[in-house]
């Protein structure tokens, strides 16, 4: 019954639901860096940790601001972990906007309200996809 408790709990699900591929997505993007590029750094006397700081950091950049778009994008669809958690939690502590929609359409039977929302969910939505496809687009020679 702690409302200080529900968000930290939903968040740590969130992230280990999605970890694995996240993890998976990064690693692909690691593996695909130019070993010569380690090696010419290794030659010219760089450490590890120069090394992970101006050639993987700066490789994996644009991958992060992609998969940070595809995070916003997917926290406007969060339903099903507070739904079971505590039904929103205790004074609706961890209710998404998806649960929201939800409880418009499917507890307060207030169809216009609920298709309203979803709406402008729709719209944001369509904004953050915009924005991922622009960061996502590649330059063509």
């Amino acid at each position: 019954n702690n409302t200080m408790l529900t968000i930290p709990l939903i968040t740590i699900i969130l992230t280990w639901k999605g970890a694995g591929a996240t993890a998976l997505i990064y690693i692909a993007n690691i593996s695909n860096i130019d070993p010569a590029l380690y090696e010419a750094a290794t030659i010219d006397g760089a450490s590890p940790l120069k090394r992970i700081r101006y050639i993987t950091l700066p490789s994996i950049f644009s991958l992060g601001k992609m998969m940070l778009i595809l995070q916003i994008i997917s926290v406007f669809q969060i339903l099903y972990e507070p739904l079971v958690l505590k039904n929103g939690g205790p004074n609706n502590a961890s209710i998404s906007i998806m649960m929201l929609v939800w409880n418009y359409a499917n507890r307060n039977m207030d169809y216009p309200m609920a298709a309203a929302t979803s709406v402008v969910i729709c719209v944001i939505l369509i904004i953050f996809s915009g924005l991922y496809f622009k960061l996502t687009k590649t330059k063509e020679a």
